[in-house]
C-alpha cells in the first residue's frame, strides 16, 4: 500500500500554528498556478504537467488546521528536470528535512533533457534581467490593482479581478521560483565544494554581500526609537501613557507631526510586513495601526545594550575560482529571493483586502454573522457564493469547521507524518478524536533537555548568555530588548524585532530559512533545529549557547 510523507520543517516558517481554511485553499491554488509556470519556464513539456494535475493540486496539504508539503509529489516535481539525483539532495537541504527520500524516476528523453538543461542554464544566466522585468511589470499590475475602488465594483466584477489577478500574478511569479530554484542549486553545489576543500563555515558563506529587502522594516524602527530617544517630551509620553491614549496622541492630536509621519510612512511601505503575513487571518500594521506603537513602547522600557551593526562571520579559508563565483553567485540569488518574498507579501496583503470586502458583502446580505466567518470557507466557495450559487450549505459548513479548528487547536502533530493515510482521511480522524499512525522523529535526548541545533550565525562571540524570551506565536506586548528569543519559527514579518535580541533559538528551519539569512545580515548568534527548545526551556531562563557545536544549556539559578 502506498505510504504517504508529510513534511512542515520548512513550510511552517511562512504558516506557523493553525492556517485558516481560506489560508489553505489561497495557497493551495496559488502554489498550483505558479509550480506549472515553473516547470514551463524550465522546459518542461505542457503534455507532462498536463498529465499529473493532482500533483500540482495538492504540493501543500492540511493536517490538523497545519500545511505540510506533501514530499512524494515534490520529488515527482523535481524529477521532471534534469539531474535528480543531486537536485533532491539540494531540495533537502533547502526545505531542512530530517530524514531524505528518493523518488524512482526513468530517464528522460534525450531532446527533452538537453532542452530543459538548456532553458535552466539560460534562466540563470539571465536572471539579473528577468528580476528586473519581473519587478517592473509586477509593480505595475499591483499599483493598477490597488487603484480599484474595490467597494464600488459589482460582485461578478470583484470575482473578475480577483481571478485575473490570481492568474496574471502566478504566471509573473515564475521567475522569483525559478530564482529559488537557484538559491537551491547555487546552496547546494557550494556546500558540496566546501566540504570538498575542507572548510566547513558554510555560514559565512551564505551572508549576503547585499542589504536584503526584508531588513527594511527593522531599519525603519530602529530609526523611530533614536527619534523618540531624542525628544525627551516624545520619549515621555511612549513611557507613560496607555497605547490607546498614545494613539490619539500620534495620530489624532499631531503631538509630533514629524514622527507622526514617520509611523504613517512606516506603515504605508510596511503595512502588510506582519508575523503570519501570508495567513488572510492575520491583522496587518494597516488595520491597527497600534502594533507598532506597542513594539516602540516595549523596547524603550529596556535600556539598550546593543548595536544594530555587529561584528560579521569570519571569511572562508580559500578563494579558488570555482568558489568565488558560487560565493557571488549564491549572495545575489538569496538577496533576489529576499526582494521577492517582500512583493510575495505584498499581493498576499492584496488577496486579503478583496477577501474582506467579499466578506463585508456576504454580512450585508446576512449570510455570515461577522467578517471573520469567511476565514472558514474556500475560495471556490466565496467566488461561488457572490455568484449567487448554493447558499444554503453556508452557516452549517462554518460551524462545522469552526468547531474542527477548535478541536485541532488542542493537538501538537508532528513536523513529519509517515502514514498510509490521506491528509483528509487524517483529519477524519482527527475530527472523530482517532488514534493516528503518525511516525513522529524526535531525539529523546533534546526532549530530555540536551537541546542541540545546527549553527545558522555566530555574530561575533563563540558563546551567547542571556535570559530567554520564549514565544510560541509572535506577541505584540512582549520586551524583546536584549533578550535571547526562543521560538517555532519566524517569517518576514518577524524581521521588525531581530535588531533588539541578543540571540535566536529557533525549533524549525535551516541556514536558509527567514531567522537564518536576517540573523546574519545583524551579525546576530542563531541556533535553528533546536527540537523541544519551546517545551524545554522557560520564559526568563538564562541560557547558555555554545557557537561552536550548536548546544543549549540551561544555567540553574
Amino acid at each position: 500500500m502506498n505510504r504517504y510523507i508529510y513534511d512542515n520543517s520548512n513550510l511552517i516558517e511562512s504558516y506557523s500554528g493553525i492556517s485558516s481554511t481560506l489560508t489553505f485553499s489561497f495557497a493551495k491554488r496559488v502554489y498550483s498556478g505558479v509550480y506549472k509556470e515553473f516547470c514551463f519556464a524550465l522546459g518542461v513539456p505542457e503534455k507532462k504537467v498536463a498529465s499529473v494535475p493532482k500533483l500540482f493540486d495538492n504540493l501543500v496539504v492540511h493536517i490538523g488546521g497545519r500545511m505540510y508539503y506533501h514530499i512524494k509529489n515534490w520529488h515527482r516535481l523535481l524529477s521532471f528536470l534534469p539531474l535528480y539525483s543531486s537536485t533532491r539532495q539540494f531540495l533537502e537541504q533547502m526545505i531542512g528535512v530530517e530524514k531524505s527520500y528518493k523518488q524512482k524516476v526513468n530517464a528522460q528523453p534525450l531532446l527533452h533533457f538537453l532542452y530543459s538543461l538548456c532553458c535552466i542554464t539560460l534562466s540563470f544566466i539571465f536572471m539579473p534581467l528577468l528580476i528586473r522585468a519581473f519587478t517592473k511589470s509586477f509593480d505595475k499590475k499591483l499599483l493598477l490593482l490597488k487603484s480599484e475602488n474595490l467597494s464600488l465594483l459589482s460582485d461578478s466584477a470583484l470575482c473578475k479581478l480577483y481571478l485575473n489577478a490570481e492568474k496574471n500574478m502566478t504566471k509573473d511569479f515564475r521567475i522569483p521560483i525559478v530564482n529559488d530554484f537557484a538559491v537551491m542549486v547555487s546552496v547546494g553545489l557550494l556546500s558540496r565544494l566546501a566540504q570538498s576543500k575542507g572548510d566547513s563555515n558554510l555560514i559565512a558563506l551564505l551572508k549576503s554581500s547585499q542589504l536584503i529587502k526584508s531588513v527594511e522594516p527593522s531599519k525603519k524602527l530602529m530609526e523611530m526609537l533614536e527619534v523618540i530617544t531624542a525628544n525627551p517630551k516624545l520619549k515621555e509620553i511612549f513611557l507613560t501613557d496607555s497605547i490607546e491614549n498614545l494613539h490619539k496622541k500620534i495620530y489624532v492630536e499631531n503631538f509630533d507631526f514629524a514622527f507622526k509621519k514617520l509611523v504613517v510612512s512606516y506603515i504605508k511601505d510596511f503595512g502588510s510586513k506582519v508575523p503570519g503575513e501570508l495567513k488572510l487571518e492575520s491583522k496587518t500594521f494597516e488595520q491597527n495601526e497600534s502594533f507598532v506603537l506597542t513594539i516602540l513602547v516595549n523596547a524603550l522600557k529596556v535600556p539598550s545594550k546593543l548595536s544594530s551593526d555587529k561584528a560579521q562571520e569570519r571569511e572562508s579559508g580559500f578563494i579558488s575560482l570555482p568558489f568565488s563565483f558560487l560565493k557571488g553567485w549564491v549572495s545575489t540569488s538569496i538577496a533576489r529571493r529576499e526582494h521577492a518574498r517582500f512583493r510575495r507579501a505584498q499581493i498576499f496583503a492584496f488577496a486579503r483586502e478583496v477577501f474582506l470586502e467579499m466578506a463585508q458583502r456576504l454580512k450585508n446580505k446576512h449570510l455570515i454573522d461577522n467578517q471573520e466567518d469567511i476565514f472558514y470557507l474556500k475560495v471556490e466557495e466565496l467566488l461561488m457564493l457572490l455568484a449567487g450559487k448554493k447558499k444554503d450549505f453556508l452557516k452549517r459548513v462554518i460551524g462545522k469547521r469552526k468547531r474542527f479548528f477548535k478541536l485541532f487547536k488542542g493537538i501538537n502533530p508532528p513536523r513529519r507524518i509517515e502514514t498510509k493515510l490521506t491528509s483528509d482521511d487524517l483529519n477524519k480522524r482527527l475530527a472523530k478524536r482517532k488514534k493516528l499512525d503518525f511516525s513522529l522523529t524526535v531525539n529523546k535526548k533534546e526532549i530530555l533537555g540536551k537541546l542541540v541545533g545546527k549553527i545558522a550565525s555566530t555574530g561575533d562571540t563563540m558563546r551567547l548568555n542571556g535570559k530567554a524570551l520564549v514565544l510560541k506565536e509572535f506577541d505584540y506586548n512582549a520586551s524583546f530588548r536584549d533578550k535571547i528569543l526562543v521560538t517555532s519559527q519566524t517569517d518576514p514579518g518577524w524581521t521588525i524585532i531581530f535588531p533588539l535580541l541578543r540571540g535566536v533559538i529557533v525549533e524549525r528551519g535551516g541556514l536558509l530559512s527567514h531567522a537564518a539569512v536576517v540573523a546574519r545580515e545583524y551579525g546576530l548568534p542563531c541556533v535553528v533545529s533546536v527540537s523541544g527548545a519551546t517545551d524545554v526551556i522557560k520564559n526568563g531562563d538564562t541560557i547558555e549557547v555554545d557557537l561552536k557545536s550548536g548546544r543549549v544549556y540551561i544555567n540553574e539559578t
